[in-house]
């Protein structure tokens, strides 16, 4: 199980450059993953599991603690119940294995990776 980064849409980087807010560093090797990046890992994995996080949350540089955890919540409830906020999610949990292997996670699979 694992957390990656991704960049779904280009929305964000351009507001934060416009905010003048900085990106996340990155060497010249390293790169956000982008939707086909999703696919490629899912089908080397017969079990791969991919959950969205921190739509709102990714502002938890900029807040305080509780506003932080408020995000969070907020965040899961957005993931859940309005599909097409994932598109805007700054990060992915990645949670893969073979065939056969007791699946410990909640068996939830974005439905847009599918």
């Amino acid at each position: 199980m694992f957390l990656e980064p991704v960049d779904f849409t280009r929305v964000i980087p351009r507001l934060k450059s416009w905010l003048r807010l900085s990106l996340t560093p990155t060497t010249p090797l390293e790169r956000h993953l982008g939707l086909a990046d999703l696919l490629a890992i899912r089908a080397e994995f017969p079990v791969c599991h991919i959950r969205e996080f921190y739509v709102l949350a990714r502002l938890r540089k900029v807040v305080s603690a509780p506003i932080a955890e408020w995000l969070k919540r907020v965040d899961c409830l957005l993931l859940t119940h309005i599909p097409w906020a994932r598109r805007f999610a700054s990060g992915v949990v990645i949670q893969v294995g073979v065939a056969g292997e007791q699946d410990g996670a909640s068996g939830f699979v974005s439905p847009w990776l599918r």
